[in-house]
């Protein structure tokens, strides 16, 4: 086999990639005026989504989504978000269509492709990156596999674990909290969002006026969402005039007016911009109203929409309301580790020491780099993640190395009762609050944890002993044995296999019997 050329691979999977844009617009769909077509798609999605529930296996089979990567919340995200995408590319004054009809057939095929170009532009972007290699044979075929597969397994993994073990929390709180009525679970499940105990500024409104805003229009939306009977092409989504919206809000809440307007706007999708996101922009336009589609409002993780939407928007905004979210991942770590430790801040100018943790009756001292991520999505969001924010931790945990003299760091930070003393053992490590990434910047063990699982483990009796385990180890001291699976997608006239890494964890029920989401 001869070596592998990655530019020339590289610009057959760009072709592939237009030859495949290029038929997917040209669906008369995007000749549609923007507008027109955004309405026509967000009513008929308002009755398809009650339709397929409970049904979603006959769905996927009938739309050839039938494959192990596929996510019900990431297909109606990700395909809506290419759908509009193409409404943007496309967009331009033009003349409503009058009886122009679409089946929700036809809808869901342009669904289904816009999803599986989705994950294509991913691995696409992936390769362009390393992370993945390519082969294309005659036959139209790609077939994708990891460069640093057997880091990737453990990663993937172990963050998979923690997500769901956050969801798996929220479940046991509803059943403790005896909460049977759906409008009182999806109120709680709303609340239990945000967690960030900051108020960040977004320039017109704050996180808590945003968080009163989602609080009422969740509300409005859960109420429209769970009707006893549906009417066709009028379910599923809420449609008003802006100062009708403002009207509605206002009455359930002590926000003014003008506020409620400067937050309807800046989530207002906007079709002139190439930066838009349907699934950040919760109201779009449509003829001086505007609609939220109820289903992609209650799926959004609202807390984290907002501060990527001002990262979007207002970029020198963004990065200074970022260091708020830097201490409260401080707070949180300080607030919620036993009371056995001893915990100080690091010095700014040292890099790799953030926080300083120690443990008096073992005389062990954890030297900690924190990295605080919004939770990610994009396949950039991924990349920048792992070969910028966690590769530049790692490179730090080693410069602390050289900054702290292991003789002196005890009184230098606890005080002069630890005069002369030198601790046991020093633990230089990185912790994350989202995902410890997929590992094209890391070696096996890695250094990295995640805040939650860190947390866990020194709150037990044996906690710096778990702590050196789990950073000695390849799975971090969470055996599992591993699956691999492929999902074989089917593109027009195109195949492309992207390889799936599961794990069934062992000895892992009373981990999260016990677990707690800090």
């Amino acid at each position: 086999m001869g070596k592998y050329n990655k530019r020339k691979v590289s610009q057959e999977i760009y072709e592939i990639r237009k030859k495949i844009e290029e038929e997917f617009y040209s669906h008369e769909f995007f000749s549609m005026n923007s507008e027109q077509a955004a309405e026509l798609i967000l009513k008929k999605l308002g009755t398809i989504h009650r339709i397929i529930t409970g049904h979603e296996h006959i769905f996927k089979r009938q739309l050839n989504l039938d494959f192990p990567l596929f996510d019900m919340a990431s297909f109606l995200q990700e395909s809506l978000n290419e759908i509009f995408k193409g409404l943007i590319l496309t967009y331009e004054k033009k003349e409503r269509i009058s009886n122009y009809k679409i089946t929700v057939e036809e809808i869901l095929d342009l669904m289904s492709i816009g999803y599986k170009i989705s994950i294509f532009r991913t691995y696409e972007y992936f390769h362009s990156k390393d992370v993945v290699k390519v082969t294309i044979n005659k036959k139209n075929r790609m077939d994708f596999n990891y460069v640093n597969d057997e880091v990737v397994k453990y990663n993937i993994t172990y963050d998979v674990l923690f997500r769901d073990l956050e969801v798996y929390g929220n479940q046991k709180e509803i059943v403790k909290r005896n909460l049977n009525n759906i409008f009182d679970v999806l109120d709680f499940s709303h609340k239990q969002m945000f967690q960030i105990n900051v108020d960040i500024d977004f320039g017109d409104f704050t996180l808590k006026d945003y968080i009163e805003f989602t609080t009422i229009l969740n509300k409005i939306i859960i109420r429209g969402t769970y009707q006893f009977f549906i009417v066709a092409n009028e379910y599923g989504f809420e449609k008003h005039k802006l100062s009708e919206w403002v009207k509605k809000i206002r009455k359930e809440t002590y926000l003014s007016s003008k506020k409620i307007e400067k937050i309807i706007t800046f989530l207002t999708f906007d079709f002139t911009d190439s930066h838009s996101d349907i699934s950040l922009s919760y109201f779009v336009s449509v003829d001086g109203e505007l609609m939220v589609l109820n289903t992609l409002f209650m799926m959004q993780r609202l807390d984290t929409n907002i501060i990527r939407l001002l990262n979007i928007k207002n970029k020198s905004k963004f990065d200074s309301e970022q260091k708020k979210l830097e201490e409260h991942q401080v707070c949180q770590i300080i607030n919620n580790l036993d009371s056995r430790y001893l915990i100080e801040r690091g010095k700014k100018a040292i890099p790799g020491v953030d926080l300083l943790v120690y443990s008096p009756f073992h005389n062990e001292l954890h030297i900690i780099e924190l990295k605080f991520k919004l939770p990610i999505d994009s396949a950039q969001e991924i990349i920048k993640l792992d070969q910028q924010n966690l590769k530049k931790a790692l490179i730090q945990n080693k410069k602390a190395k050289f900054h702290i003299d292991e003789n002196s760091v005890l009184s230098e930070y606890f005080g002069e009762n630890f005069f002369n003393k030198k601790p046991n053992r020093i633990q230089y490590f990185t912790l994350t609050n989202y995902s410890i990434g997929i590992g094209t910047s890391t070696e096996l063990p890695s250094s990295i944890l995640l805040i939650d699982h860190y947390l866990r483990l020194m709150n037990t009796s044996i906690g710096n002993a778990l702590v050196n385990d789990a950073l000695s180890r390849n799975d971090k001291g969470m055996p599992r044995k591993f699956t691999k699976r492929f999902s074989k997608i089917a593109l027009y006239d195109y195949q492309f296999i992207i390889p799936m890494h599961g794990a069934e964890f062992k000895n892992i029920r009373e981990f999260i019997d016990e677990y707690h989401c800090y």
